[in-house]
């Protein structure tokens, strides 16, 4: 029934008087365990075709990416666009991230940096990892010549016997 009244998104069509007629066919629909909202998401598509179904899909993609984003990115891409990113029709919201994308050199791209932990010195990575390879080489060397001491001394316990 959905998809005998699709709106195209043509200038000689009523997207009110579609909603309309979507709405009503939509409570004509029940299932157990199931809310009004979720029928009508899930038969909303159906209900579109032709240039109406593809601005549907671009809007579901733009909003699933702006849920994307974390931490400052949300409001430097609303300030970017002038307003609200999901406020744009998807030809300009897409217009602006390939904007975006296109001079990402000038956008901020460090890392968070570290909590500082009262009492502990900063050491850069390298210095770190340099650091605990030569701990761990002195580990090693003092492990081979304890071991070497014990076989000495075995020697020279077993020697001594004879």
């Amino acid at each position: 029934m959905v998809q005998q009244n699709q709106f195209g998104g043509a200038s000689t069509e009523e997207p009110n008087s579609h909603l309309g007629s979507f709405l009503e066919i939509c409570d004509t629909v029940k299932m157990n365990g199931v809310t009004e909202v979720a029928i009508r998401l899930c038969l909303f598509s159906f209900s579109l075709r032709d240039k109406a179904k593809a601005c549907a899909i671009a809007g579901l993609q733009i909003q699933t990416f702006y849920s994307g984003l974390n931490g400052q990115t949300p409001i430097v891409v609303d300030s970017a666009a002038g307003s609200a990113l999901l406020s744009k029709i998807p030809d300009e919201a897409y217009a602006l991230l390939d904007e975006i994308a296109t001079n990402n050199y000038q956008w901020p791209s460090e890392r968070p940096s570290a909590k500082k932990v009262a009492g502990l010195y900063e050491v850069d990575p390298i210095t770190s990892v340099t650091t605990q390879m030569s701990s761990f080489t002195n580990q090693i060397a003092a492990l081979t010549s304890y071991g070497s001491q014990k076989k000495s001394e075995s020697i020279l316990v077993t020697s001594t016997a004879y």
